[in-house]
């Protein structure tokens, strides 16, 4: 069972003006290095590096890539 919030237009102005408070103009907004294209990179990304070598994250992603270039579909779609 999920819980739905009621969120009012007061209160979408609060979380705005906290953002912009703390996070400055979305226009100066820097984009991270990644893979904005790929949610599956992402994960991938996000959970092998846990680990103590970066190297091993890109590993994991060069074979997934890989796999998906091999079996007829982009390495970057998710």
């Amino acid at each position: 069972m999920s819980a739905q919030i009621e969120v009012d237009a007061e209160r979408s102005k609060l979380l705005v003006a906290y953002c912009r408070a703390h996070l400055g103009e979305p226009i100066d907004w820097k984009a991270m290095a990644g893979y904005p294209t790929s949610l599956a990179l992402c994960v991938i990304d996000s959970i092998q590096s846990t680990g103590p070598h970066y190297t091993s994250v890109m590993n994991v992603v060069s074979r997934y890539r890989g796999y998906r270039l091999q079996n007829s579909r982009h390495g970057e779609v998710f």
